[in-house]
């Protein structure tokens, strides 16, 4: 945001604040502001800060804060912030300038003439930082800032249950669902002494690898990331073993600061049973989804088909829009190994159709139908719900996960939108799920 157009000078000093309204087109956060100003009496510091709105004029209170002390002759002038203060999107912000100095003893702010020069503000005047009146022009500013990242991590395992000498592939997830790019991030692999590393694809991403599997990432833009370090149980491993692998996340913000680490961790049973392991190996729940994208396109195949005319809800997951998933409750019994690869794997099949078929558009695609399988998906502010099921839906259905996606969003919604990866915070999504599943109707077979 900026103003630069100048046509004379206005004096403040101690007993003459000036303040400029402006609109944060985005939200962001503020680092620094610019001034055309001058000196113009006893050398002294221009004080300036950020004050949020309070009915059409600066409140009392600053957000951030800053000095300079420049010199008697006209021009810009930044002054860095005291602190990183993020300025919300489409909300009306003030820039206060003010001196200590006696009368015409303080500085000389530019203004534009008139009050037209910009169309998202005015500029105003008070004897005290307390009652303001429109001072009937802008005055010439520029704002400084930057986006700031946000993280999601996770982790899984193609196998979970593994022979002794056999492989299991380490799947790590991160993504950044923020406006900004991170400045680094590191990511801290710790196998246990029952397997032992085999091989990794995170030079696909860029990454470095140092140390004992220490991966480290430089400028994350935004958007989901992941990749795969194959590891091998020892032969010399006792029947029945649990190991543990854990999986550190360091990432720094914008400026490359530190954010806190989140850890992840997932276990492994090794034992020496006849069985073979790796990604192939895997035990689906039902269902094997195959997604190739290339010239051709996609294909997704299901497998063990049965023939049902009633309504019946399979499964329900919730994920955020990177494609983390949140929550998840299943009408069946039978474990599920791989829930954040098929919620992952939901994302992709959508982004391929949207990328392929919507372009220049904001259609998103709410179904999916393979044999006598459907899924309905519902969109919600920061978050996913995909529902599995047999059967036709009259619309009861969509209208119960349209109701069970409103109680997320009142619930869960501002959680969701600053998740870190913490399931704790996010695990009583799961409690609203049953709601999915409520007035089921028998719906007669068609001939």
């Amino acid at each position: 945001m900026a103003n630069e157009i100048l046509n004379g000078p206005d004096g403040l000093d101690g007993g003459k604040w000036i303040a400029q309204s402006f609109l944060a087109p985005t939200s962001f956060f503020v680092s620094s502001v610019s001034l055309y100003v001058a000196d113009v009496g006893t050398s002294d510091r221009l004080a300036v800060s950020v004050r949020a709105d309070s009915a059409g004029a600066p409140h009392v209170t600053n957000l951030t804060s800053g000095s300079a002390d420049t010199l008697p002759v006209a021009a810009w002038v930044q002054i860095d912030l005291g602190s990183y203060v993020e300025l919300v999107a489409n909300q009306t912000y003030w820039i206060v300038a003010r001196s200590d100095a006696g009368l015409g003893q303080g500085y000389d702010w530019w203004d534009s003439g008139n009050d037209v020069a910009y169309a998202n503000g005015i500029g105003s005047r008070s004897s005290d930082g307390i009652i303001w009146s429109p001072r009937g022009r802008d005055y010439a500013f520029r704002v400084h800032g930057f986006l700031q990242p946000r993280f999601t991590f996770a982790v899984t395992v193609s196998e979970r249950n593994l022979t002794a000498g056999t492989t299991s592939t380490l799947r790590v997830n991160f993504a950044n669902a923020g406006s900004g790019t991170a400045a680094s991030l590191r990511i801290n692999v710790s196998l246990p002494s029952e397997l032992t590393y085999l091989s990794d694809d995170a030079s696909n991403l860029g990454a470095s690898r140092s140390g004992s599997y220490e991966f480290a990432f430089t400028n994350v833009l935004p958007g989901t990331y992941s990749f795969n370090l194959t590891a091998k149980a020892l032969e010399t491993t006792p029947n029945g073993t649990v190991a543990f692998v854990s999986v550190a996340f360091d990432p720094t913000d914008h400026n490359g600061a530190s954010l806190p680490r989140v850890t992840r961790s997932v276990d492994v049973t090794i034992g020496n049973s006849p069985g073979s392991g790796g990604l192939a190996a895997s035990t689906w729940p039902w269902w094997l989804l195959l997604i190739a994208v290339g010239g051709i396109g996609l294909v997704v195949a299901f497998i063990v088909k049965r023939r049902s005319g009633q309504l019946t809800v399979e499964d329900v997951f919730v994920s955020d829009g990177s494609g983390m998933l949140l929550a998840h409750r299943s009408s069946t019994l039978i474990p599920y190994q791989d829930e954040d690869l098929l919620v992952g794997m939901f994302k992709t099949v959508q982004d391929f159709v949207r990328d392929g078929f919507s372009k220049g558009t904001d259609e998103q695609m709410r179904a999916l139908e393979f044999g006598d399988r459907k899924i309905l998906i519902e969109r919600g502010r920061g978050h996913v719900v995909t529902v599995v099921y047999r059967g036709t839906d009259y619309g009861e259905l969509a209208k119960r996960v349209r109701k069970v996606s409103h109680e997320i969003e009142e619930k869960f919604g501002d959680v969701i939108e600053t998740w870190d990866g913490a399931m704790d915070t996010v695990r009583g999504i799961t409690l609203l799920l049953p709601g999915v599943w409520k007035r089921r109707r028998r719906i007669p077979t068609g001939r």
